[in-house]
């Protein structure tokens, strides 16, 4: 819902300061170019409906207290206008043609608050995200005509449980709203699986879902040895819709490693954008084919 820490810069629908009635409220070319596009192109691909959750990673700076799209939390006096801001995003992209199964209040709630974050952010503590949920997201979401959609609550590393659903399943107006708990990978590895159980235990009704696991893959091309095999590249590649070629050059590597020109072309095989030389061990010659473009 907005921008993520893969955006290229902080940005939310509604960036006019002041904006209470969000007349200004607007997608952006990321939804128009991309998002939407991609959707669609998707859902036609399967042949029927996608089921679509999203999640903001900030309210506009001038709803934060220290007016920032950093880590900070949401200034009381906006907690109405940011419950409206849910209900104009659903409507832009029910415009359209794209409905959504689920969402989360928030992405990422304690990176928002615990940590000197660089990326857009916005924090929660379980105490202030209750009754915001209980008095304005879930009556709004209501009101609006999103009721149904699956509220998904925490959206962040499973350390913070059973903790945070046992005090927003305290608050019954608010647990009426939510249909599940959310949670991140990055923690698993400290912190035993046996939460989740205890987090079932506080409603079976309302279920668990792993909503986030990224992996950082670092193409460090023109460093030895932090070079993936040429498997792995080929695979991000077609993931990203490039194509590569991959030439032998003539400045020597270290014994048992070749150098090689490496080469991001778009999809039409036209001037390449990037490229950069590395050196690898038994990278061989050869081009991988683009996915064909596609026209909306």
């Amino acid at each position: 819902m907005g921008a993520s820490d893969f955006s290229l810069r902080p940005y939310t629908y509604d960036d006019i300061e002041g904006d209470v009635t969000l007349e200004h409220f607007a997608l952006i070319d990321n939804d128009y170019d991309y998002k939407i596009p991609i959707l669609k192109r998707a859902t036609e691909i399967r042949g029927q409906e996608l089921k679509l959750f999203t999640s903001p990673w900030s309210a506009p700076w001038w709803m934060k207290i220290n007016g920032t799209t950093g880590i900070s939390h949401l200034a009381e006096e906006y907690y109405q206008v940011w419950a409206d801001y849910f209900v104009k995003y659903f409507d832009a992209y029910a415009h359209q043609g794209i409905s959504f199964w689920g969402y989360s209040p928030q992405n990422e709630p304690i990176q928002g608050s615990d940590h000197a974050a660089k990326i857009i952010s916005m924090g929660w503590t379980k105490e202030n995200q209750t009754p915001w949920i209980a008095d304005y997201l879930g009556p709004t979401m209501e009101k609006g005509g999103y009721g149904d959609l699956k509220m998904m609550i925490l959206d962040d590393n499973r350390s913070r449980l059973p903790g945070w659903s046992e005090t927003v399943f305290a608050n019954a107006v608010a647990k009426s709203f939510v249909a599940g708990t959310a949670v991140h990978w990055y923690t698993d590895e400290g912190i035993r699986p046996s939460v989740l159980t205890q987090t079932h235990e506080l409603d079976p009704d309302k279920f668990i879902f792993y909503t986030e696991a990224c992996q950082i893959t670092t193409l460090a091309i023109g460093r030895q040895n932090n070079v993936p095999d040429q498997s792995t590249v080929v695979g991000l590649l077609k993931q990203f819709r490039v194509s590569a070629a991959f030439h032998d050059q003539e400045r020597p590597c270290r014994p048992g490693h070749s150098k090689h020109l490496l080469e991001f072309k778009g999809p039409h095989h036209d001037t390449p954008k990037s490229s950069a030389i590395g050196c690898h061990a038994q990278m061989r010659t050869g081009n991988i084919d683009p996915l064909p473009a596609q026209h909306h």
